[in-house]
């Protein structure tokens, strides 16, 4: 990843602290130095931001247990994490955990999958980040529809000829969060969780179905002289 795309990577994590899994994407090139930056230009910036806040502290006191714990008792029905919504599907909490780490594991399977199909152009970095996007969802605590931010990024590789947007199951992913969708028997408190719990899980398995899948059909391997990492 050359200079110009890492400054990037890093300001987009700076700004959107969401998008720390795609830090992943240098790992598997062993460029360990790489990721430091990435982490240490938001720590820089974050000191400077807390200023401009009105309660600095709240990161440590409400923030951090918010993210640690999976949100508080207000937003907790809305978290659509899997350690939240499968034991609310009668799955026991101890076994929700496990099940959510190897659905993560697996999706980063797929990720190092695309990474390794050695074809040029762009699609083949943002492929992969778009898939360590919804890798994260199922142990992500909380999850709501804000991993919907890899869309846009898939969307924009459809004139691609093998663009997983071409699939309808990829479409059919997007439609839980149509208002006129609703899940049978569920109260209004429990249906967004779900909802958004379904469509996460779809964007996760049919890309990563398909990462699975085409990179059988190309010869793995970057191709010489590639600057990708």
């Amino acid at each position: 990843m050359g200079p110009g795309r890492g400054g990037v990577l890093d300001l987009s994590v700076a700004v959107k602290p969401l998008l720390l899994p795609v830090l992943l994407l240098l790992v598997p090139a062993r460029r360990w130095r790489a990721p430091a930056w990435r982490v240490a230009v938001p720590l820089v910036l974050s000191p400077g931001t807390a200023l401009v806040v009105p309660d600095p502290g709240g990161f440590l006191t409400r923030t951090l247990p918010f993210l640690l714990r999976g949100g508080d008792s207000l937003m907790r029905p809305y978290d659509s994490s899997l350690p939240a919504v499968l034991p609310r599907l009668g799955v026991p909490p101890a076994l929700a955990v496990p099940v959510a780490r190897a659905a993560g594991a697996a999706g980063v399977a797929c990720a190092w999958l695309r990474r390794r199909r050695a074809d040029p152009g762009p699609a083949r970095l943002a492929d992969t980040a778009a898939m360590l996007m919804p890798a994260s969802y199922p142990v992500s605590r909380p999850s709501y529809e804000h991993y919907l931010v890899v869309v846009p990024l898939l969307v924009a590789g459809a004139l691609e000829s093998d663009s997983v947007t071409r699939s309808p199951w990829f479409w059919g992913a997007l439609i839980p969060p149509v208002p006129q969708f609703a899940f049978p028997h569920l109260d209004a408190s429990a249906r967004r969780a779900f909802k958004d719990a379904a469509t996460l899980s779809a964007l996760a398995l049919v890309p990563g179905v398909w990462c699975a899948r085409s990179s059988r059909r190309r010869p793995a391997g970057p191709p010489a002289g590639s600057a990708l990492p």
